[in-house]
């Protein structure tokens, strides 16, 4: 899974999602929902802005790109789920410029 983590590029404008090569074809099997979570008041907000129906279809290479949110990112949530059973990957290693601080 560390390779979908590293999936992520960021730049001022878009976050890019590059669907990686299967190492072991583990997320592969899944259905892939990325969410983006940023803070909101006093809670976080889920923005959902990809779901892969069926990831087994999407060549590796494959890239997706999403608008980088105004808010800052807290991090990236990454639902992947096989026969109703979700298998929740956080992203957190963003980069500082678009990472939250609650200092």
């Amino acid at each position: 899974m560390d390779d979908l983590k590293r999936s992520f590029s960021y730049d001022d404008e878009k976050i890019t999602f590059t669907m990686p090569a299967e190492p072991e074809g583990e997320y592969k099997k899944f259905s892939i929902k990325i969410k983006l979570v940023v803070p909101y008041k006093d809670r976080r907000e889920f923005k959902e802005v990809l779901y892969i129906k069926d990831a087994e279809k999407v060549p590796a290479g494959q890239v997706y790109q999403f608008d980088m949110p105004k808010e800052k990112l807290m991090f990236i949530s990454i639902d992947l789920s096989m026969d109703g059973r979700a298998k929740p990957l956080e992203i957190k290693n963003i980069p500082a410029k678009y990472k939250y601080s609650a200092k």
